[in-house]
C-alpha cells in the first residue's frame, strides 16, 4: 500500500555511518572531473589530428563523434596539452544530465581558466526553478565576452556527451551555440550526434567534424604506435595484417599490444592472424587473453572496480574490501595496464569504458550490488551524494537510497537539483516512499508550480499526518501554506502557515521561509500590507540563514511591491537599489532582474511618466516570462505593456498587447488573470474615449462586484471599484460615483494603499465638481497632491487630461513647481486649452508665435497689417495671462504651457 510506513516503520538498511547534511550546504563537485585527464607513460601523437583540431578560422563548435574505442578523449587530450590557448575541460557522466548540475559543472570548468567566470551565471543555478535557465546560460556569455587572454580564444571541451540526456540540457547548449561569442570555442566528444543544430553550424561554416574515418589509425600510426609506445618488433606483414583486422581501432591496437607483449616472437604471428570480426568480438577475445596471465587478486581488483565510472585508493579498499587494493591500483598505473589516469597526481583512474564492460560480464549481478553498495556508502560518507545516489540505485538498495534522500532532499532542493530529486524518488518502490519523502515530492510540485500533482500529493500525506513527528507535520503544512497562497485561499494559508512556524524546528530555515513567504503572500492578497512586509522580512531572514542570497531577494522584491501600492515610490526604488548593490557585490548582477521585478520597475516609472523606460521594463519582463515559460509573468507583461503604450497613444499597439494578454489568460485557464484583463481592457477604453465598452464593463463588474462571482482579488477589486467610479462619471452619474469613492476610501485607507487613496481623491475632486460643489473638489485635490508631491506621481494626474486642468491651475500657488510640472507634462492640446485661466485668444496666439521666432512689433504689426500700438496691447495681455513681465520669460511659460513647439 503507498505511504504504508512511517518514517520508523520503513525497512532498513543494514547499519552504516552516513553523515547529516547541512539543508543548504552545496554538494562538492568531483574536481578530477574538470582536469585535462592525465597523460599515460607512452602516448603516440598524431599530428595529422592535431593539425585537423587546430585549422578553425571560423569555427565556433568542434564534434568528435565516432563509438567507443576509436581514441577521441587520447587524441584530444594530447592536443590539449600542447596548446597555447586557454583550455577548460569537462567529463561527463549520465549524473549531469539534472540542468542545474550540468551547468554548475561546466561553469565550475571554465572557472579553472578564471575564477570570475560565471559568478552571477551560478548563483542562478540554486533558483532556476523562479529564474528560466537561459538566464544563467545569458550572464555567463556576458561573461565569456568580457574575458580576454593574450594566449588566444579560450577553448572548452565536453568529453563524453553522449551521458547527456535530458531535452533542457540540450536547448540550453542550443542557446549558448547561437549567441556563442568568437572568445569561446567548444569541442564536444560523444558516440553519437547530439540533438543540437548542427546542421545550421555546418550551413554557416561553423562547425569542424572528426567522424571514426578521421580517428581511425593510418598504417604509418600503427607503426609509430609499436615502435614508441608499446616497443614490439613486429614485421611489417605483420602490422599490414594488424591494420586490417582493427580497422584501424585504437582500442582493439591497445589491447592488442598488451596481449602481445606477453608473447614471445613465434607466437605473434600466429595471434595476430587469429583475431578478426567485428571490434566487440576482437576486444572480447584480446581481454581474455590479457587477463588470464594476471594473478587472481588482480583479476578480483579488477572485476569488483569496474563497476566504479572512476576510482582512487580508498575507494578501491572500501569496494574490494581488500587491504592492499591501493597497492594494487599503483602496479597497474606504473605498468600502464587497462587504466587511465584522471589527473596528474595519480590519485583518481578510470577504465576504458569496453574494457569496464567486459570486467563487468565476469562478475555475477549478487556481487556488482554488493560492490555498488560499499561504494554508495563510501561516496555518502565523502558528501559526494550524487555517486552515493548512483551506486545505491545500482545496488538496488532501496533502503539505503531512502536513507540518503531523507538526510539530503533539502539540500537538494536548496541546489534547485530538482531533476536529480524527483529521478530518485520516482525509482523508490511505494513501500520506501515515507511521508518525509512524498514531501519531498511535495516540495519539488511547489518548486515547479505543479498545481494538480501538489493536490494529489499534499492529500496522501496528511491521511499520514498523525503519525509523524510535530517538525514533520510542520513542515507539511509550511507546504500546504505555500500551496494555498499560490492559489487563493488566503485564510487558508495564514491559518496553517502560522501552525507550521509554532512546529518547525529552528535550524529548517527552508520550510521557515516557505511558511513566512506564504505568509506575506497571503497577507498581500488580503491587502493586510503591514502584516505582509513583516512576513516577507522573515522569510528573508530564514533564507539568508540557509546561505541562499538568490532567494533571499525574493521577500524583498514582493516588500518593495507593497511599499509601491502603499504609495511609497522613492523607497520602493531604494529597495531595489540595495538588492542590485547587494547582488553586485556578490557578482549576482544582473541575476536579480528577473521578469517579476521588471514588472514592478515599469510600474515605478509609468507613475513618474517615464515611458521609454517603462515600456522597456514591461517588454523585459515578457521576455524573460517567455524564456521562463511563465505565463502569470507573462499576461502581466503585456498588461503593464498595454498601459505604457496607450499612454504613448499608441492605441493599436495598445490593443494588440491585451489580445496577447487575454490569450495568456485564457491559457492560464485564471479567472482571477482573466478578470483583470478585462479591468485593464475598460479603463483603456474609456481612455480613448469609447464609452460603450467601458459601460458594458462597469455593468457587468456592479452585478458581481461583492459577491462570489467576482474573481478579483480584494486588492485588484479595490482598483476595480475606482475604474468603476470613473465611469460613473463619465456617465453623468457623480452622485453615485461620489458615495462608490467614500467606500472605497475607507478600505485603500485601511489597507493603507496611499497610491488608490490618492486617486480616488483625484475623482473625488472631478465628482464634486460635476456637483458644482467646488470648495470640496479644490479640498479633495489638494489632499491628494499633498499626498502626492513627495513622491513625484505624475501619471496618475495628467491621465485625467483636461477635466483636471482647471483645478491644478486653481491648485497652483499652493504647490506652484509641482503643479506647473504636471500641467506642462499633459499633452499639448490639454495644457493650452486649460493650463490658463484665461486662454490665449487666436489673435493672441498668433503674435507669440511670432515673439518666438525673434520678430520685433514693428515687424509684427507690418507681418499682422495691425498697428504698433495694437500689437503692444495684445502684448500686454499676453504678459498678464502668462503671468510674466519680458518676452524671455513669456517663451519659457508658454513652452511649459505646450502653446510653443
Amino acid at each position: 500500500m503507498i505511504g504504508e510506513f512511517s518514517d520508523s516503520e520503513r525497512p532498513s538498511a543494514s547499519p552504516v555511518s552516513l553523515p547529516d547534511a547541512a539543508p543548504a550546504a552545496e554538494s562538492p563537485l568531483l574536481h578530477t572531473k574538470l582536469r585535462i585527464p592525465g597523460a599515460p607513460p607512452a602516448l603516440l601523437t598524431r599530428p595529422r589530428l592535431n593539425s585537423q583540431l587546430h585549422q578553425r578560422p571560423n569555427g565556433r563548435l568542434t564534434l568528435l563523434s565516432a563509438p567507443a574505442g576509436f581514441g577521441k578523449t587520447t587524441v584530444v587530450m594530447d592536443w590539449a596539452r600542447r596548446q597555447d590557448s586557454p583550455v577548460a575541460w569537462l567529463t561527463l557522466d549520465e549524473q549531469d544530465n539534472d540542468p542545474a548540475l550540468f551547468w554548475r559543472y561546466l561553469i565550475a570548468a571554465l572557472q579553472v581558466v578564471d575564477g570570475r567566470i560565471g559568478q552571477s551565471a551560478h548563483a542562478t543555478l540554486s533558483a532556476i526553478a523562479w529564474a528560466p535557465l537561459e538566464t544563467a546560460v545569458t550572464l555567463l556569455i556576458n561573461d565569456i565576452v568580457s574575458y580576454t587572454d593574450p594566449a588566444g580564444t579560450l577553448i572548452l571541451v565536453l568529453d563524453d556527451f553522449h551521458w547527456i540526456q535530458t531535452a533542457a540540457i540540450h536547448q540550453s547548449l542550443n542557446y549558448l551555440l547561437q549567441h556563442q561569442p568568437p572568445q569561446l570555442h567548444l569541442l564536444l566528444l560523444t558516440r553519437a550526434d547530439p540533438p543540437l543544430s548542427l546542421a545550421r553550424l555546418r550551413v554557416t561554416g561553423r562547425l569542424v567534424e572528426l567522424r571514426a574515418a578521421d580517428l581511425r589509425l593510418t598504417a604509418a600510426e600503427i607503426a609509430a604506435f609499436f615502435t614508441q609506445v608499446v616497443p614490439l618488433h613486429l614485421s611489417d606483414a605483420d602490422l599490414q595484417l594488424l591494420g586490417r583486422q582493427t580497422e584501424g581501432w585504437a582500442a582493439g591496437l591497445q589491447l592488442a599490444a598488451l596481449s602481445l607483449r606477453q608473447r614471445d616472437a613465434a607466437d605473434v604471428a600466429r595471434l595476430v592472424q587469429s583475431f578478426a570480426g567485428i571490434r566487440q568480438h576482437i576486444f572480447a577475445y584480446l581481454m581474455e587473453e590479457v587477463l588470464q596471465h594476471q594473478p587472481e587478486a588482480v583479476r578480483r581488483f579488477l572485476q569488483q572496480t569496474a563497476v566504479l565510472r572512476r576510482f582512487c585508493g580508498p575507494l578501491c579498499i572500501a569496494v574490494t574490501e581488500q587491504p592492499d587494493a591501493a597497492r594494487v591500483l599503483r602496479h597497474l598505473a606504473a605498468n600502464n595496464l587497462f587504466i587511465t589516469p584522471l589527473d596528474d597526481e595519480g590519485t583518481w583512474y578510470r577504465y576504458h569504458p569496453l574494457f569496464a564492460e567486459m570486467l563487468r560480464s565476469h562478475l555475477d549481478e549478487a556481487a556488482q550490488r554488493a560492490c555498488h553498495r560499499r561504494a554508495a556508502v563510501w561516496y555518502a560518507g565523502q558528501q559526494m551524494l550524487q555517486d552515493a545516489m548512483r551506486n545505491a540505485q545500482a545496488a538496488q538498495d532501496y533502503a539505503l537510497m531512502a536513507d540518503l534522500l531523507t538526510r539530503h532532499y533539502k539540500a537538494l532542493l536548496a541546489q534547485a537539483l530538482l531533476v536529480s530529486l524527483q529521478k530518485w524518488l520516482a525509482v523508490l518502490p511505494a513501500e520506501y516512499r515515507s511521508p518525509r519523502l512524498r514531501l519531498a515530492a511535495a516540495w519539488c510540485r511547489v518548486y515547479e508550480g505543479n498545481e494538480p500533482h501538489l493536490q494529489q500529493t499534499l492529500a496522501h500525506i496528511t491521511a499520514h499526518v498523525p503519525r509523524v513527528d510535530p517538525p514533520l507535520q510542520g513542515e507539511i503544512l509550511a507546504v500546504k501554506a505555500i500551496y494555498a497562497s499560490l492559489y487563493g485561499q488566503p485564510d487558508e494559508a495564514i491559518r496553517w502557515a502560522a501552525e507550521a512556524i509554532s512546529l518547525i524546528a529552528e535550524d529548517d530555515h527552508l520550510s521557515l521561509a516557505a511558511a513566512h513567504q506564504a505568509l506575506g503572500n497571503a497577507y498581500r492578497y488580503q491587502g493586510e500590507l503591514d502584516a505582509a512586509l513583516g512576513a516577507y522580512a522573515q522569510a528573508r531572514q530564514q533564507f539568508d540563514a540557509m546561505g541562499n542570497p538568490f532567494m533571499g531577494h525574493l521577500p524583498l522584491y514582493r516588500m518593495a511591491s507593497i511599499q509601491i501600492m502603499q504609495g511609497r515610490l522613492h523607497q520602493a526604488w531604494q529597495t531595489y537599489e540595495a538588492v542590485r548593490q547587494h547582488a553586485q557585490a556578490a557578482g549576482q548582477e544582473p541575476l536579480i532582474l528577473t521578469g517579476e521585478v521588471f514588472g514592478y520597475l515599469s510600474d515605478l516609472h509609468l507613475e513618474w511618466n517615464e515611458l521609454p523606460q517603462a515600456a522597456a521594463c514591461a517588454r523585459q519582463e515578457i521576455d524573460l516570462a517567455k524564456a521562463g515559460h511563465t505565463l502569470l509573468a507573462l499576461a502581466d507583461g503585456y498588461l503593464k505593456l498595454a498601459a505604457v503604450l496607450a499612454a504613448q497613444g499608441n492605441a493599436p499597439a495598445a490593443r494588440d498587447a491585451l489580445r496577447l494578454a487575454r490569450d495568456t489568460a485564457v491559457e492560464l485557464r485564471s479567472p482571477s488573470v482573466t478578470a483583470q484583463v478585462a479591468v485593464q481592457q475598460a479603463r483603456l477604453e474609456l481612455a480613448w474615449d469609447n464609452l460603450p465598452a467601458a459601460a458594458a464593463w462597469a455593468a457587468a463588474y456592479a452585478g458581481r462586484r461583492g459577491t462570489p462571482a467576482c474573481t478579483l482579488t480584494p486588492l485588484l477589486a479595490q482598483a476595480a471599484d475606482l475604474l468603476l467610479a470613473r465611469i460613473w462619471l463619465a456617465q453623468d452619474q457623480a452622485g453615485a460615483a461620489l458615495d462608490l469613492l467614500q467606500e472605497t476610501m475607507r478600505a485603500v485607507e485601511a489597507s493603507g494603499r496611499i497610491r488608490l487613496v490618492v486617486e480616488a481623491q483625484v475623482l473625488q475632486a472631478l465628482a464634486w465638481m460635476r456637483q458644482e460643489q467646488a470648495p470640496a473638489a479644490h479640498k479633495a485635490l489638494r489632499s491628494a497632491l499633498h499626498l502626492a508631491k513627495p513622491e513625484g506621481y505624475v501619471r496618475l494626474f495628467i491621465e485625467n487630461g483636461p477635466a483636471l486642468a482647471p483645478l491644478l491651475v486653481q491648485a497652483r500657488p499652493h504647490f506652484p513647481e509641482y503643479v506647473s510640472r504636471l500641467l506642462a507634462a499633459m499633452p499639448g492640446p490639454a495644457a493650452a486649452a486649460v493650463g490658463l485661466l484665461d486662454p490665449l485668444t487666436e489673435r493672441e496666439q498668433d503674435i507669440l508665435n511670432l515673439i518666438a521666432k525673434g520678430h520685433a512689433n514693428r515687424q509684427i504689426a507690418e507681418a499682422l497689417f495691425i498697428s504698433v500700438g495694437t500689437v503692444k496691447g495684445h502684448v500686454n495681455h499676453i504678459f498678464s495671462k502668462l503671468d510674466v513681465r519680458s518676452r524671455t520669460q513669456a517663451l519659457v511659460r508658454a513652452r511649459e504651457l505646450n502653446l510653443l513647439p
